[in-house]
C-alpha cells in the first residue's frame, strides 16, 4: 500500500485507482463494508482520510495502527490529509 502523508490539498491529486473512498475511518463495521464493496467492484481502490478529527475528540486508533488495518483489508493507496485547528 502507498501512503501519501504529505499532501498539498490545493493542488489537483492525481489519485490511483478506480475508486476513492473518503472519510475518518476508525475502521467500524460500516467503514468495512464500503471497502469490502469496493474490492468487490474495483481492483484499484484508495482511502482519502485524516490525520486528526476535527472535533478533537479522543482516537479510537492511531496513525500507525489505522495505516495497519487498511493496508491488512488491501487498500492499493492511502491518502492522509492533516487536519489542523490553525487559522
Amino acid at each position: 500500500m502507498k501512503i501519501y502523508d504529505k499532501i498539498n490539498i490545493t493542488l489537483d491529486l492525481n489519485i490511483p485507482g478506480e475508486a476513492l473512498a473518503i472519510g475518518f475511518f476508525e475502521i467500524h463495521l460500516g467503514h468495512k463494508h464500503i471497502i469490502n464493496k469496493m474490492r468487490k467492484t474495483n481492483n484499484n481502490y484508495s482511502i482519502l482520510t485524516f490525520s486528526s478529527n476535527l472535533k478533537n475528540s479522543p482516537l479510537i486508533l492511531t496513525k500507525y495502527e489505522k495505516e495497519k488495518m487498511l493496508n491488512s483489508l488491501g487498500i492499493k493507496s492511502l491518502f492522509i490529509i492533516d487536519f489542523n485547528q490553525k487559522k
